[in-house]
Formats: structure tokens, sequence, C-alpha cells
């Protein structure tokens, strides 16, 4: 009766153990559950933040549009010299009222007075007006009306920026090596531009005077005219050296760099590299916002 007993008892608390393991199985996967079912609802509530980010957005960009005076805005480049190129500005208003007045300021960083080009009535629509500005500078750009007594300005949002507009035609690339030696450096290297020529109130550009510049310390010390070896759609110059010595001294500041200049009257700048010797005579690369970027002056 015993020997049964303790056997009753033995599969009861094996029965017990089962329970209690699947309980917490059970419990773990309920948790389990719980998270991935509270990470749904973090991932739902984000994806409604930013629909709802996103709507507000476009909802205030129809509202800005809508009570805005314009009902078309662009501008084309004209004409470049010393430095300078000619933009014309084109408005038409979203209303035509007798005595309304338009003006387009174009605001500099760090300006504290925009440049301001008076737009004139040209046919029924439309309203006109150009300048001249610096061709390396941006600008934001800003619509003025002037009626009633009543000012009301509409920003754009894209830069005037002819930089941009003008820069990706030009710019280059390196490949060879520089070897260094205690007092002597040799470089076996090319140095190549490519250019693309661009289509300017039906005139096609192109590029001239086309040089590999070495400037020591701020000084020009070596000019080279690159070659041409490109066709009318895409011009390519180059220039290689082969075992050409760089004397040079330590502490020297070493930029190489190409000019050209553009048919429509500006220059373009590309810096291929800039390091200086240090105290040891090794060279040691100078990071600057002016390396492998189109400049145009």
């Amino acid at each position: 009766m015993t020997e049964k007993n303790n056997r009753l008892i033995l599969g009861l608390i094996i029965l017990m153990m089962i329970l209690s393991l699947y309980q917490t199985n059970r419990i773990t996967s309920l948790n389990d559950e719980l998270k991935t079912l509270n990470l749904q609802l973090m991932n739902l509530k984000d994806s409604q933040g930013q629909e709802y980010q996103i709507l507000r957005s476009e909802i205030m960009e129809e509202l800005r549009k809508a009570n805005s005076f314009v009902s078309d805005f662009r501008y084309n480049f004209k004409d470049a010299s010393n430095g300078n190129i000619a933009v014309e500005f084109q408005l038409i208003p979203n209303e035509i009222r007798d005595g309304e007045l338009f003006r387009v300021e174009l605001w500099g960083e760090n300006d504290q007075y925009p440049i301001m080009v008076i737009l004139e009535k040209v046919g029924d629509i439309r309203y006109i007006g150009s300048i001249s500005i610096p061709i390396s500078k941006d600008y934001k750009v800003h619509i003025v009306s002037s009626y009633n007594n009543a000012i009301n300005i509409h920003k754009v949002s894209e830069t005037l920026s002819p930089s941009d507009r003008f820069g990706y035609s030009f710019h280059g690339f390196s490949q060879g090596s520089v070897t260094w030696r205690q007092g002597k450096v040799t470089t076996n290297r090319q140095y190549t531009i490519n250019y693309m020529p661009d289509t300017t109130n039906g005139i096609q550009s192109s590029i001239s005077d086309v040089k590999l510049n070495i400037k020591v310390n701020g000084n020009l010390k070596d000019s080279y005219y690159m070659e041409r070896i490109g066709s009318s759609i895409d011009d390519t110059y180059t220039f290689i050296f082969h075992d050409h010595p760089l004397e040079f001294s330590n502490g020297d500041e070493i930029i190489i760099y190409s000019t050209a200049k553009d048919s429509r009257g500006f220059n373009f700048k590309w810096t291929f590299e800039h390091f200086r010797f240090n105290s040891d005579g090794h060279m040691e690369s100078i990071e600057s916002n002016a390396n492998y970027t189109t400049i145009i002056y």
C-alpha cells in the first residue's frame, strides 16, 4: 500500500512539473508575443507619424501656393564677362491688377541688403527684369509685390547658384605615383580634365587655355598647357609627368591644379592635389573644401 501511494505521489509530482514547465513556456511565449505586438504598434505609430508629417507638409505647401501671388516664375542665365553673369527673371502673377508693382530681391549670405531687380510689364501678363551678378556667389530669391500700400513676399525655395548651373561641366582626376626619397621627389602621374560643352542662348560653349599649374607657398612656380584628346561632345585634356623631379624644401606647401577659360566669359579651376613637405621631408596631404571641387570665377 505504501509503495502504491509513493508511486501515486511521484506521478502527481511529475504531472505538476510538466504543468509548471508548460505554464512557464506559455508565459514566455506570451511575453514574446506581447513584445512583438508592442514593436508592431511602435512601428505603426512611427509610420503614422511620418505619414502625418508628410501630409502636413503637403497641405502647408498647397496652402502656401494657394496664398501666393505667383502663378509662374523662372530665370535664365545670359551672357557672362569678368566673373559676372547676366540673369533674366520672368514672372506671371496669379492676378493682373492695375498699379501692382513687382521686384526680385537677391539675398547673399551675410548680406545686410539685397540686390533688387525691378520687373517691368511686357505684354499682357508677363513681368521681366534682368541684372548681372557674380558667378561665384549663391543667392536666396524673394519675389516682392507692392499693391495698395501692402507688401507681400514670396520666397522661392530654389537657391540661385550660377556655379552649380555651370560647374558640373568641368571636373578632373589624376592617376599614377609619386616616389619619395630623402631629398628627392619624382612624379610619374597623369592629370586629366573632362569638359562637357553646354548650350547657352543657342551657342555651344567651349574652353581654351587649359593649363596644369603648380603653386608653391602661394606663388605660381610652373604652368603647362594640357593636350586636348577629346571630341566635340566630351572634351578631354591631359598632361603627363614622366620621372619629373619636384624640387621643394621642407615646409613648402604645394597646390597642383588646372585652370581654363570658358567661351561664355568666365574661368574654371580644379584642384588635384594639395600637400606640404614636413620638417622630415615627408609629404602630408592638406584637406580643403577647394579640393576636388569645381570653382568658377
